[in-house]
């Protein structure tokens, strides 16, 4: 129910990333789909949008840019993630994709391939209190909780191009609960504020 409202909220905000929502019964039937992976959901485009940051977020901490960090993470991430990037050998040049491989689908047909970006959860709230409309956006804060199911790859060489061995270069799958947030009447893109483990 929480979603649903939450998804309520940002429809009558018409705050949906890449989306020009319109009021009306196709779209209230759909602020029910906040786990579905489908073309058509409200938030498809988020998913993409999710997609991209975590991508930005992963390339800034083995280039070790903390411009970019700073620009798309914020809170107890943020800093968490300095900290780290500041701790690794400056002697290194570190490079890092995310692995295709073959589908599911292909070798299992009918069986549902897990999607590298699932929205957990989302919640929306007007924060924004004064009287008058905000000068851009919306009036809204908005969190998402985003599974992300990923193959990573890293490589690391020396300063003499030579390649590092460390566990860290073999292909592995990662799976991470990320805490996304767009302040609404900023024009800030959305950034990762937070990571939640399962217990």
């Amino acid at each position: 129910m929480k979603n649903c409202f939450s998804m309520f909220t940002i429809a009558r905000a018409n705050a949906f990333p890449g989306l020009d929502v319109k009021p009306g019964f196709s779209t209230w039937r759909r602020i029910a789909d906040v786990q579905s992976n489908s073309r058509d959901s409200l938030l498809a485009p988020f998913r993409q949008v999710a997609l991209d940051t975590y991508r930005k977020v992963n390339l800034a901490v083995v280039r070790a840019n903390e411009n970019t960090m700073k620009e798309v993470t914020s809170g107890h991430f943020q800093d968490k993630t300095l900290k780290a990037m500041r701790r690794r050998d400056k002697s290194q040049f570190w490079t890092w994709d995310i692995v295709s491989d073959v589908s599911e689908s292909a070798l299992f047909p009918g069986r549902r391939t897990p999607t590298p970006v699932d929205v957990v959860s989302i919640r929306a709230a007007e924060v924004y209190l004064a009287k008058e409309d905000p000068l851009q956006g919306n009036r809204l804060v908005i969190q998402a909780l985003v599974k992300f199911d990923t193959t990573h790859k890293i490589g690391i060489v020396d300063k003499r191009g030579q390649p590092v061995n460390s566990e860290l270069t073999s292909p592995r799958r990662v799976v991470q609960y990320l805490l996304l947030e767009k302040v609404g009447w900023y024009d800030t893109p959305w950034r990762v504020k937070d990571q939640l483990y399962k217990v």
